[in-house]
């Protein structure tokens, strides 16, 4: 029910998580297209695209800040 909250296409949610052992786990659907860092390969991108990529994250981000959900490390 939590996570219902937080659907939104541009995430991929965890779909199990829980401990192995001591250490923790979370098991996510497979993205093709890959993560937003596999993406850009770690190069320099012209600035359009690189705006674009911010404002799209910072999108689903305030989306998530609006579902009452917060983030951090």
């Amino acid at each position: 029910a939590r996570w219902a909250a937080a659907a939104h296409p541009h995430l991929v949610l965890p779909a199990r998580r829980g401990w192995l052992g001591d250490r923790p786990f979370a098991a996510q659907e497979f993205v093709p297209s890959g993560s937003v860092a596999a993406q850009l390969g770690g190069r320099p991108q012209p600035l359009a695209a690189a705006l674009r990529v911010v404002v799209r994250l910072a999108e689903v981000v305030g989306y998530l800040h609006r579902q009452g959900l917060v983030h951090g490390l």
